[in-house]
Formats: structure tokens, C-alpha cells, sequence
């Protein structure tokens, strides 16, 4: 859990108190190799994605059929977390490892369980985060 510590989400949160608020949420880490693809465009948004290690790509295909680069999104970013709770929660990219990627994968439904017992600056952090993301657009 060291490697969330350094995730804008959970900034300011000691290692202590998130492995400590952490124990009861389901997750898994995953390892992808250089070219995997972590998510389709269009694919169902249902788990929140961090990266703890490498970096991925986001790409979409337009509507003449080509491929266009969309974001380079490096550790320890989380990927597309506004659509995990959006009205439209599918990809709205295909996600692709760069290099060698970790990523912890947090099922939505565990995430929703758990907000409302994480700390009060994690919910701030999410909400700081989302807005952030959403003025770039």
C-alpha cells in the first residue's frame, strides 16, 4: 500500500492510517507487459485503476477510422476515475501499456463502500482530483 501514498487521492493520508483503512477493501494488483491493453474503448468503467508503477497511453479511434493519441498517463496517476462514477461509465479510450506497468485494481463497489469510512481528506482528495481532471477537458 506504500505506493498509493503517492497518489494524488490519497495525499497527506500517513502509510499507517490507509493500510489501516485499507484491510477490508477488496483489491488486486495486477502486472502488464509493454503493449497490453488495460482497458478497450467502450469497455464497462467498474473498477478505479491506479497506476503504482510505468505508465500507459490513451488512444481513440475517430470517426475517419484513425488512431489518435489522446493522453500518456504515468504512475502514480489513476486512470479515467471520472468515469467510474459518471452517468457514461465506459472507456472513452482504449488504455495501452508503454513499458512495463503495476497497476492495484479497487472494484467500484468496494470503492463505494468504502468512501464513507475513509478519512474526510480522502473524499476531498477524490473531489479535488475529479475537478482538476474535469477543467481540462
Amino acid at each position: 500500500m506504500t505506493s498509493l501514498i503517492n497518489n494524488p487521492l490519497f495525499s497527506g493520508i500517513s502509510a499507517e492510517v490507509l493500510s489501516d483503512d485499507l484491510k477490508d477493501v477488496n483489491y488486486h494488483t495486477k502486472v502488464y507487459r509493454k503493449g497490453d491493453i488495460l482497458a478497450r474503448q467502450g469497455d464497462i468503467c467498474n473498477r478505479l485503476v491506479i497506476l503504482t508503477k510505468g505508465s500507459v497511453r490513451g488512444e481513440m479511434i475517430d470517426d475517419s477510422g484513425r488512431l489518435i493519441k489522446v493522453e500518456d498517463i504515468t504512475a502514480p496517476r489513476a486512470i479515467a476515475p471520472l468515469f467510474l462514477f459518471g452517468n457514461e461509465n465506459r472507456y472513452p479510450v482504449e488504455v495501452t501499456a508503454n513499458e512495463a506497468t503495476e497497476v492495484i485494481e479497487i472494484p467500484k463497489t468496494s470503492v463505494l463502500m468504502y468512501l464513507p469510512t475513509m478519512p474526510i481528506l480522502f473524499q476531498t482528495n477524490s473531489s479535488s482530483c475529479l475537478l482538476k481532471r474535469s477543467d481540462k477537458s
